[in-house]
């Protein structure tokens, strides 16, 4: 359990088996899926803070948005 309180499943330990495959993983989707459930979450009654990668959303922001 995180600070959050979510629970994680360690059911995706097994796709830490086979290493050499991990080129083909999606590293950039499973970020900003975390990102957006982070931001979603941020959102609520009394929330003061953001988890995840907010680094991916200020680089995607300086890229998408020159004037910032």
């Amino acid at each position: 359990m995180d600070s959050n309180g979510d629970s994680y499943s360690l059911m995706q330990l097994v796709f830490l088996e086979d290493m050499e495959n991990l080129h083909e993983w999606a590293f950039g989707s499973a970020v900003l899926g975390y990102l957006y459930k982070e931001l979603y979450k941020s959102i609520g009654p009394g929330r003061k803070n953001i988890g995840g990668c907010v680094l991916l959303l200020q680089l995607w922001a300086w890229v998408h948005f020159k004037s910032l």
